[in-house]
């Protein structure tokens, strides 16, 4: 008979243990469902429901989780209260270490710098690294360097490019040594025209130390050999026929 009651027993515990339980429901809809006002009917009035289904992911607010952890709420109602001291007006939550620990952060400001060239006529020969500007930063950080050309060329070779590089220096001295290179590109223009005016847009990027030089490099290249054609700018004052470079921080 013993034998018998715990088989019994057993079995009930196994139908307990795979059963869904439900905290002032009758009628759960996940392994564990708490209805804190008791009013959930199928999909409706779930704001106040919390549950957690048998993959182990949280729902708050809704009956049917999504993710490890989900939560649905209304403007009026945060969906999350961190308050570990770290807590301001305008942070951002983000992780303070390598482990994913979250804390309350300061945004990082933003830097930006804009160079117009309209300081006379500059002549850029191929096949030769010509210093375009050089920025001292304030901060540390990524950057991205946007250049919108506008000049002409005394070619009518076809095809024509040039690369463009920006460094990292410690100075603004034209092709240091101590020079270091964050990004390049090469540019390609169908040029078949000599004298004709073209314009591009580019952009490079990368990080850089606060209080070094930021230097853009351009190189006309094709075609060879080198000093064989020149681009030229600065045949007009205005802004918008010359090239502009825009600095941002981001």
């Amino acid at each position: 008979m013993k034998r018998y009651l715990f088989l019994m027993a057993f079995a009930c515990l196994s139908y307990q243990l795979l059963a869904q339980i439900g905290i002032n429901t009758e009628s759960p809809q996940q392994l564990l469902h708490v209805d804190a006002k008791g009013n959930t009917s199928a999909n409706s009035n779930v704001s106040d429901d919390v549950v957690i289904d048998k993959s182990g992911k949280v729902g708050v607010g809704v009956l049917s989780p999504t993710a490890k952890l989900h939560i649905e709420t209304t403007v009026s109602l945060p969906a999350i209260h961190l308050a570990d001291g770290s807590e301001g007006d305008g942070k951002i939550l983000g992780s303070k270490d390598a482990n994913g620990n979250m804390t309350w952060l300061t945004p990082p400001t933003s830097w930006t710098k804009v160079v117009n060239f309209t300081g006379g006529l500059r002549n850029y020969l191929n096949g030769y690294s010509a210093l375009l500007l050089s920025v001292q930063l304030p901060e540390s950080g990524n950057y991205i360097v946007m250049l919108r050309w506008w000049g002409t060329a005394n070619t009518s070779f076809g095809l024509i490019s040039a690369y463009l590089n920006i460094k990292e220096g410690v100075n603004n001295v034209a092709n240091d040594a101590a020079d270091v290179n964050k990004d390049n590109i090469e540019y390609y223009i169908k040029y078949p025209q000599s004298g004709a005016p073209f314009s591009f847009t580019s952009y490079l990027r990368g990080s850089f130390t606060a209080n070094k030089w930021l230097k853009l490099y351009i190189s006309p290249s094709t075609p060879m050999p080198a000093g064989q054609y020149s681009w030229t700018i600065g045949n007009t004052t205005s802004k918008e026929l010359n090239p502009t470079v825009i600095i941002l921080k981001i």
